[in-house]
């Protein structure tokens, strides 16, 4: 899931064309739907916002801006990656 802070500076600093660049990643990485076709505008855009899950999407966010989640990455601490019985997922 694309964290809010993430998506507001992706939003500041790209504004409504933030879309744009994720279609080129998902071309050049030759990802497509279920239909074989590119994934259209409004899947990119309800899976940025939270509203559908797709890891092959939010991935290509993350390529496209990782400006945008360089401060998460560098801020994890390795606990935060365990769930709640202690176990790495």
């Amino acid at each position: 899931m694309i964290n809010p802070e993430a998506r507001v500076r992706i939003k500041v600093m790209h504004g409504n064309y933030y879309i744009t660049k994720i279609k080129e990643v998902l071309l050049e990485l030759g990802v497509v739907n279920r239909n074989d076709k590119p994934f259209d505008s409004t899947t990119i855009s309800k899976v940025f916002n939270g509203e559908r899950d797709n890891l092959v999407i939010e991935a290509a966010i993350k390529q496209a801006y990782p400006e945008a989640f360089q401060d998460f990455e560098e801020t994890k601490k390795p606990e935060d990656a365990t769930s709640g019985s202690g176990i790495k997922i």
